[in-house]
Order: C-alpha cells, then structure tokens, then sequence
C-alpha cells in the first residue's frame, strides 16, 4: 500500500481548527498533519466526490450549512460553495455512486435535504427537502425526529434514511427530471422500539442493509429486495452479555470482500466485530476489541481492508489497526495521532476507488 491522505472531520467548539489533512505511511507507520481547513465550524461529517477531486462536508450549527470544497494540486482544501441545509444541526452528508446527488441529514431539525452536484463539483441549493414528525420511547433522546443518516442504494434509484427520534427507516425513490433527481415517493419501516437507528452500511451484493442502533446497543439485519422493499432479518448485540455499562453505538462499516462487519460502542470503547453468513447474510458476534481510546464516534477501513483507522472522540485521538482478512480481526500497531474532537474520517485516495458510507 503507497502513502494515503485522509481528511478529519471534528468538533470546533473547543480547541479544535476545523478539517485536518493527514498523511499515513504504512511503510514507516507514521502519520503526519499536512495542513487543516479553518473556514467551517464543526465540520462533523464529510463525503468525497467519487472522481476524488473534492470533498463535501457539513457544518454541524444551528443554522445548518453544507459546504463544498476542491482539491487542490497540493491536496489542500478550496472552498468552492456554501449551502444551508434547511434545518438545524446537519451530522451527515452522503453521495450517490456517480457524484451527481447529495442527501444531508438534519439531526435536530429532524428533516432530510437533497441536493444536486454541479459538473465542476459545486454543491447547488437544495431541490428537495422532508420534515419528519413522530416520537419514540426514550424520553430524552425521542421527543422528537433526529435524521441522524442517509445512504443511497447501489442502484443509485432509491435513499434509505434513519431517523433516531422516531425509530424508523423511511426509504424515498428517486427519479431523474429535468430539474434534476428529485424523490417521488416514500416507505417507512419500524425498527425496534427504542433502537434509534443511526448509520448504514450495504454488503458488496447489494442484498443486504446493515443499520447500527445508538440506543440499543445492536445493529439490524435487513433484507434489500428487488422491489426496494426492506425486511427485517435479525438483531444482534454489539456487546458482550456480561457487559452491564451505559453505552451507545455510533458508526458501522463492512470490510470490502464483504465477509466481516464492524460497529463502534461508545461507553464500552470497543470495536464490534461480526462475522457474515456468505449464504444468509446474517451476523455472528465474534469480540469487541478495546477502540485505544474514549468514545470512538467514527472509523474507517482503508479501501483495501488492510487497516481500520478508529476515532476516539473524547480522548482526542486517531488510532491505527492492522486487520486481518481471513479472521477479521484487528491488532493495535501501537500507531496514533493526536487530533482535537475526531468525529469523521475519509480518506484521500486513488481516484478510480468507489467510495461508500
């Protein structure tokens, strides 16, 4: 693997700068600051434009602002376009497969905003935008809807979206018109009472949406068929049954051959790892390996599985693990960086590689 770059969302509100560009070397194992973006506040999360020349990222404020950024010759951030989002403290940003389209997710607004990708990368105004109502169970965290993700389908003709506060998926079909792509229509499916889905991730096939559950502690099975309609396979914990701390799960991501799938607990500050049914798609809970860290809010594999890079929020730390690929498991290399509130990595790589959330 040749040197990579990789681009730190973080949370401004304290010493923080806004987006860092770091470089890894896995030859030397070393990991160096190349230079941070300081004109967005907490930029919390980014999406790369899959041509690799820019990155999109949201600023997580009352006024919700998405912003758009080239990449320069020298890798630094150019801002190109400044957007609002419609509602109140956006946390996600996704693309569909061509780099045409965007979805952002308004988690206190609890509302989802779709927006078109100009050639030349700008991010245009808003063509689209839903305001969720409801509530769930928890009386702190669900009085309300939090959108808290949103991914496209493979197919790039449909968005999953999860909204916390509500504790449902609600899915919109997508159609293309002059104006753009626009939804034109609308599904809803219940997860568990007071799961609070949070995050997706889609195996390799298409076949299967994984959603993790921030207040229950688990993540979701669905089966994706060919009509777009969602059906629920299992649930499973993503810690141990003797495990008896307060935790909440935050981010979720599938190895690339599609065999493995990891989840992140905050409270436990560990690592989830389960292995995948090649036949059935199902989860089997394999360890939860300890993140080196407090609060690991986001992760990411390298787009060659080789090594998971974790986010650990609260101890203002980046750390490096090598992964094994016929096991899945993942061993400390004793590799870390000091980052300011880390709450979302991307890395910058070969321009070719398909990048998804």
């Amino acid at each position: 693997m040749k040197p990579a770059e990789l681009i730190v969302g973080t949370y401004t509100h304290t010493n923080s700068l806004g987006i860092y560009r770091v470089k890894f070397d896995p030859n030397s194992m070393s990991m160096d600051t190349l230079g941070i973006t300081t004109d967005i506040q907490n930029p919390t999360f980014l999406a790369i434009h899959p041509s690799g020349s820019h990155v999109f990222a949201v600023s997580e404020i009352p006024i919700g602002l998405v912003y758009s950024y080239q990449i320069g010759e020298d890798g630094g951030l150019i801002l190109q376009g400044v957007e609002e989002t419609g509602g109140a403290g956006p946390c996600h940003i996704g693309l569909n497969r061509d780099g045409t389209s965007a979805v952002v997710s308004n988690y206190e607004g609890g509302s989802t905003a779709f927006f078109e990708i100009a050639p030349d990368g700008t991010i245009k105004k808003s063509n689209s935008f839903f305001q969720h109502y409801g509530s769930s169970v928890d009386g702190v965290r669900q009085t309300k809807p939090h959108v808290h993700s949103a991914i496209y389908s493979l197919e790039n003709d449909e968005v999953f979206v999860a909204d916390l506060g509500i504790d449902k998926i609600v899915t919109y079909g997508l159609k293309r018109t002059n104006n753009g792509i626009i939804p034109d229509r609308k599904r809803v499916k219940s997860t568990g009472i007071g799961f609070g889905p949070r995050h997706f991730c889609w195996h390799p096939s298409g076949r299967y949406l994984y959603c993790i559950n921030e207040l229950d502690s688990s993540i979701s099975t669905f089966i994706h068929a060919a009509d777009g309609f969602l059906t629920h396979l299992q649930t499973v914990s993503t810690i141990p049954s003797e495990v008896s701390r307060q935790n909440t799960c935050a981010d979720i991501h599938i190895s690339p051959d599609g065999k493995y799938v990891y989840g992140s607990n905050r409270g436990h500050d560990s690592i989830a790892i389960f292995a995948v049914d090649s036949l059935s798609g199902e989860l089997t809970f394999k360890v939860a390996i300890p993140s080196g860290g407090n609060t690991p809010r986001n992760f990411a594999l390298t787009p060659d599985g080789r090594f998971i890079f974790v986010a650990n929020q609260d101890s203002n730390n980046i750390v490096i693990f090598e992964r094994e690929a016929t096991t899945g498991l993942m061993n400390p290399t004793g590799v870390e960086t000091q980052i300011p509130l880390p709450v979302c990595i991307k890395f910058l790589l070969d321009p070719c590689i398909t990048y998804s959330d």
